[in-house]
């Protein structure tokens, strides 16, 4: 498990190549990456089949879950 920046970094993706593959938005992926905001199911379902392993996202407290 890794979170999200982390893996997409070892990728060697862009915040935008990670969004289109998920069909997401670039500021969605700052967010997540940022843990402002915890991902829907489905995008966190993407983004891991994406990377091929578990993600963690941690939001912080009082983010938007």
């Amino acid at each position: 498990m890794m979170d999200l920046k982390t893996a997409r970094q070892q990728a060697r993706l862009s915040q935008a190549q990670v969004a289109k593959a998920a069909g997401v938005s670039v500021g969605t992926i700052s967010t997540l990456e940022r843990g402002i905001h915890r991902p829907q199911p489905q995008t966190a379902r993407r983004l891991e089949r994406l990377f091929g392993q578990i993600l963690t996202f941690a939001a912080e407290e009082g983010a938007v879950q």
